[in-house]
């Protein structure tokens, strides 16, 4: 991840942390899995004062990394998806002690976290998951090598 931060640095952000996403941070990948990266970087003043906030996918050769604005953290926390859980529960890189000890505090407030947003957590869960298995069952119409037993429980 340390390379990604660094790629992310020279296409002009400033990092602040890299946190692994997807199958790779799951253990469930493959030898055809990419490697997917979300890196939360600061804003320049310009950005702040014209109020863009960035938001970018760089492609790589091991997968795609994400490049969001660390603004959208509190939102994304707030809106209690399982991507914002997964932030938090993930691998994670910066070179700066001070973000080290910031996102490990952050970690520290998972238990909380989930309290306060227990029912919004719940309900966004369950919408992800319904569209998962959407996805799924979708791709099983178009590939009828892909045989899925609707009624398995």
């Amino acid at each position: 991840m340390q390379e990604t931060f660094e790629l992310v640095a020279k296409n002009g952000y400033k990092p602040v942390v890299a946190v692994l996403i997807g199958s790779q941070n799951y253990g469930l990948d493959t030898d055809k899995s990419d490697i997917d990266i979300k890196v939360f970087v600061n804003p320049t003043i310009e950005q702040i004062v014209n109020m863009e906030k960035i938001s970018e996918v760089i492609s790589t050769e091991h997968g795609q990394v994400e490049v969001k604005d660390i603004r959208f953290l509190p939102d994304l926390l707030r809106k209690a998806n399982p991507s914002a859980l997964e932030l938090l529960c993930s691998q994670f890189y910066t070179d700066s002690p001070k973000y080290m000890e910031l996102w490990l505090d952050m970690r520290h407030l998972l238990d909380r976290y989930v309290e306060v947003y227990n029912k919004r957590f719940v309900t966004s869960l369950v919408g992800h998951s319904i569209q998962i298995y959407e996805r799924v069952l979708n791709k099983a119409e178009r590939d009828k090598s892909i045989y899925i037993d609707k009624q398995a429980y």
